[in-house]
């Protein structure tokens, strides 16, 4: 990081989006830590890393809708109002239903 707390080197470039790794021995520090992700060193004397880019993940009230697709999810909600339709129609015109034993 230089002065004016800008990333410079290798992990400008991951930012950049001009890299898709780095490889090097660099010490995990938070500040670093908080840009990129950092893998388990390989070689535990050298200290040699990989780095990737975090990704940004958005976070939104709804991120569970996101397990499944669209589709899905209309199909699930079609296949709920069919069955209440069905179990209506069937309560309403079964001789054993609670309205229909009085």
């Amino acid at each position: 990081m230089d002065d004016n707390n800008n990333w410079n080197g290798m992990i400008k470039e991951l930012i950049d989006k001009r890299a898709d790794i780095a490889l090097a021995p660099l010490s995990v520090m938070a500040e670093r830590e908080n840009v990129v992700d950092f893998t388990v060193p390989y070689y535990d004397l050298v200290g040699i890393t990989i780095l990737m880019l975090k990704p940004k993940v958005p976070t939104s009230l709804f991120k569970f809708l996101t397990v499944l697709e669209a589709e899905v999810w209309v199909c699930i909600l079609c296949a709920y109002i069919f069955t209440s339709f069905l179990l209506w129609i069937f309560d309403r015109f079964s001789p054993y239903s609670y309205q229909n034993n009085q």
